[in-house]
This record gives structure tokens, sequence and C-alpha cells, in this order.
């Protein structure tokens, strides 16, 4: 609403532009005023627009992202599991994530029942061809599994969980291509006891 009033508010007379309506004041007053508003509406323009272009980083600009059912963005279902050095134990509270797309994308971001991670990791994502690459893994610390989101309940002794009650959490995954466009998917997914030990 501010940047609006920025926009707006020079070209919009206030009391002190009353005596613009007076017939006694000259007319080229008038006119002059009106060139000075106009060029500071351009300067404010200029100067938001050039605010917004930074802000989007060359991402796709205002372009919104195309949202898809999980089968036409993925080949196959994502995986997701607890990721600790020591075998089905959750205490570390981290989780892994890995996704493998239809088509090749440059990144992929994902939320994890809301908890915001980015699946680039360099050792478990797949290879890279020209800056694309059709895997992507990431890791997600702390990610809830103690007391948040992904709350697990221990079954095989203290801080063990080998999955007896199944864990679920919707996940989002923005992909986005080599021109910037983003497209997105919401899918349920189901925790895993274990993924391999954390490097």
């Amino acid at each position: 609403m501010r940047e609006e009033r920025d926009r707006t508010s020079p070209g919009l007379p206030g009391r002190s532009a009353a005596s613009d309506l007076d017939p006694a004041t000259p007319r080229t007053v008038n006119v002059n005023r009106l060139v000075l508003a106009i060029a500071l509406a351009a300067a404010f323009a200029a100067g938001c627009g050039g605010d917004d272009d930074a802000q989007d980083g060359g991402e796709g600009g205002d372009s919104q992202p195309t949202h898809v059912s999980a089968g036409k963005l993925l080949s196959r279902d994502p995986y997701m599991g607890v990721s600790c050095k020591v075998p089905n134990s959750f205490s570390c509270d981290r989780v892994g994530l890995a996704v493998w797309l239809r088509e090749p994308a440059v990144r992929v971001n994902a939320a994890i029942a809301g908890r915001e991670l980015q699946l680039a990791d360099p050792e478990w994502s797949g290879r890279a061809e020209d800056g694309e690459r059709r895997m992507f893994a990431g890791f997600l610390q702390p990610a809830g599994l103690i007391d948040g989101p992904l709350q697990v309940t221990p079954d095989a002794g203290p801080d063990r969980w080998i999955g007896r009650e199944p864990v679920t959490a919707a996940v989002e995954l923005w992909a986005t291509g080599d021109d910037g466009a983003a497209t997105t998917t919401t899918l349920d997914v189901g925790l895993s006891p274990g993924l391999s030990p954390a490097r």
C-alpha cells in the first residue's frame, strides 16, 4: 500500500494545490506544476520497477508458477527418510528428500509440512548436464521429528523408530527450468525409518 501511495501521490492535488483552481493564478504556474507532477510520477515508477527486478532476481519476473499434478512433474514417487548417523535413530531430527523429474530443471525447492528446504545437495543429487538435472535431493534439519509436524513415536527403544506407526507429510515442490518458468505440485509423502547414513 505504501508503494502505491508513493506512485500516485505526486499527481494528486492536496490542500496546497487549491490555488491551482483559482482563476487569478497564472496558467504558467499550473502548467509547471503539472509537468513537475508528471516527472515525479515517472521517476517513482522507474525506481519501483528497478526494485521489483532486483527482488525477482531474473527468475521469471511476475509470472506465476504453473500448478500441475504430481504425476506430470515427477517420474516416480519421492523418497523421504530419517537421516541420522545411527540407523533408525531420529535424535538428530534430520530428514532427507529426493525427487525424480520427468523433465530436467536447474533447481528444485521444497517444503515439508511447511518447512522449506533446497534440494541441492551435491553428493546426493543426480549428475547435471548443461546446468540441469532430473534427480534432486536435500536435507531438512530440524525437521520436527521430535516435537514438530513430523513427530514420530519411538517403537524400538529410546529415540529409535522403525516405522510401526506411519508418518505422512504434505510436500510442496517448485521446479524451475532454464527459461525461469516454475512448475509446482503438492502431494503427501510417507516417511521412511531410514535413509543412508548422513555424510
